[in-house]
């Protein structure tokens, strides 16, 4: 069966999994001040191959945008950052009845979708880096593992991260406009906000079609 990249679109794999690979290298810490201009490259032109635009506030810094290391740091950054882009943050912490004093709860780390996604990561032979082994629910992982699900997994692999992984980003891009977090990372949350609906509206569709 063929993976969700070729069924609409003209999409290819390669060009998604492109596309995940770079949101998640720019979302990580980087590695110097200067606007990260390959890797925004390389989303750019990953975008265009699956016809979509990316916005101008992404391509074109402001003249008054923070060095990046600090724009990060006041994003990210730990402790005081504005957002915490931790899948377990947007969740419940759990529903299992021997901790019914948290179920329901949020904000808690290692939530059972922590736990969950770990097992699927598990389970395709991926590793946790020890920097992560309290958030495998954080952003840059499960875009990574998506990047991957992307460039070689089944459509019904892609279809289970998209909507009980993934289905959380918005959340944090709705707290990343309330806090207008510095550029890049409002534009980046937009364009992967957008990847992440088209992406499950084409399974969707490739579903129905079925």
């Amino acid at each position: 069966m063929e993976a969700l990249g070729t069924i609409r679109h003209g999409d290819r794999r390669a060009s998604r999994a492109r596309l995940y690979s770079a949101i998640a290298a720019l979302m990580a810490p980087p590695p110097g001040d200067q606007p990260p201009r390959d890797l925004i490259r390389e989303l750019t032109d990953a975008l265009a191959e699956v016809g979509m635009q990316p916005p101008a506030d992404l391509t074109e810094p402001p003249a008054d945008r923070l060095p990046l290391r600090e724009a990060w740091e006041r994003t990210f950054g730990r402790p005081g950052g504005l957002l915490v882009p931790v899948e377990s943050c947007y969740r419940p912490w759990t529903q299992r009845g021997e901790a019914a004093s948290l179920a329901g709860e949020t904000g808690f780390l290692l939530s059972d979708h922590a736990l969950h996604v770990a097992e699927l990561y598990r389970a395709a032979g991926v590793t946790v880096p020890p920097e992560f082994q309290g958030t495998p629910d954080h952003l840059v992982l499960e875009l990574e593992f998506m990047a991957l699900l992307a460039r070689w997994g089944t459509p019904q692999d892609q279809a289970r991260m998209l909507t009980e992984h993934l289905d959380w980003v918005p959340g944090l891009l709705a707290d990343a406009r309330r806090e207008n977090v510095p550029w890049p990372y409002l534009p980046l949350l937009e364009v992967l906000v957008a990847l992440l609906e088209r992406d499950t509206a084409c399974l969707q569709a490739a579903r129905i079609g079925r």
